[in-house]
């Protein structure tokens, strides 16, 4: 897919305005290299997993196959994060460019920073999930602590998989667990060096969505321009402001006034373009991240083999509680 606007007000800005500024002259390439990159992704993933009592079973006739029916479903569900995230980078990110062409930043406002929380979380999920596999990947011929650290690599997939905030969704859907913040996900990112000023992006976006100063002033018309001052450039915000005073308000008022975009389309610009270098940087780091698979059977498992099939049935009903298996 090749981005290119066409729409007058923006040629404008990327072409004049921002002629001199990389960030904003490079951002259809730059768009437009990154749809190629989605396209070369799964166009989908399967997380389909046996129940807990049919895999017990399974472990009981053929240990095993058991053994690789859980790893390759704790490696699917490890794919599922970022191949998931992509799906909806991909949507986001198309939806975005569209609005762009309309001049309806508003809308895309929105959608730029559901873009920032679905990069950060998949970063920092990954982050998370990463150390696990390579602890339990030198740990496979040791059960109890295969066990325990494939027991908190279910945790953290599941929430990546299965979170929500919904009451309704917690009580009824299964193996629901509640979601967490996404700041948490944003500070993480925006620790690192290459990312400071995402946390940044990320809270003058939230400003432009909710009904406060920032998301009044996009639909602002300015009523007098102080021609004594100069225009104020903040470069860690990606932003300018213009002196002046607005005191009406119009549903199209930045397409009457386009040097209204002034304002905030390097925050815009600079704010997917991170996500997308963000976004390349996970998939390169986590998508060879793969858990070894453990043989090795937990204490007198021998002896279970031996009962009749009617014992081991009592067993998986009984919850196995004298036994320290997953």
């Amino acid at each position: 897919m090749e981005v290119r606007f066409t729409n007058p007000n923006l040629r404008l800005l990327i072409d004049d305005f921002y002629r001199d500024i990389p960030e904003v002259t490079n951002f259809e390439k730059k768009c437009s290299d990154f749809f190629i990159f989605l396209d070369s992704l799964p166009k989908e993933v399967d997380v389909t997993a046996l129940s807990v009592e049919d895999w017990m079973f399974l472990r009981f006739e053929n240990y095993n196959k058991a053994c690789e029916k859980f790893n390759k479903e704790l490696n699917q569900n490890i794919k599922f994060v970022w191949v998931i995230s992509s799906f909806k980078m991909q949507r986001l990110l198309e939806s975005i460019l569209a609005l762009f062409e309309k001049e309806d930043f508003y809308s895309a406002i929105t959608l730029i920073r559901t873009l920032v929380e679905v990069s950060c979380f998949c970063n920092h999920h990954l982050s998370e999930i990463g150390p696990i596999v390579t602890e339990a990947n030198k740990n496979t011929n040791n059960f109890l602590r295969y066990n325990k650290l494939t027991e908190k690599l279910e945790s953290i997939l599941q929430v990546s998989k299965k979170s929500t905030r919904v009451e309704i969704m917690l009580k009824e859907a299964a193996d629901t667990t509640e979601a967490l913040g996404i700041s948490s996900s944003v500070n993480w990112v925006s620790r690192k060096k290459k990312y400071e000023n995402l946390k940044i992006n990320y809270n003058l976006l939230c400003d432009f969505v909710h009904p406060n100063y920032l998301s009044n002033s996009i639909f602002g018309v300015p009523t007098r321009f102080y021609e004594n001052k100069k225009e104020k450039v903040f470069k860690k915000e990606k932003m300018i402001f213009l002196p002046g005073e607005i005191d009406k308000y119009s549903k199209n008022a930045a397409k009457k006034n386009p040097i209204l975009y002034l304002m905030y389309f390097g925050l815009l610009v600079s704010s997917i373009e991170m996500c997308i270098d963000l976004f390349k940087e996970t998939f390169e780091e986590f998508k060879n991240l793969n858990i070894n698979i453990s043989y090795v059977k937990p204490p007198d498992f021998d002896k279970l083999l031996k009962l009749s099939k009617d014992e081991r049935y009592n067993l998986v009903k009984s919850g196995l509680k004298d036994l320290k298996l997953k």
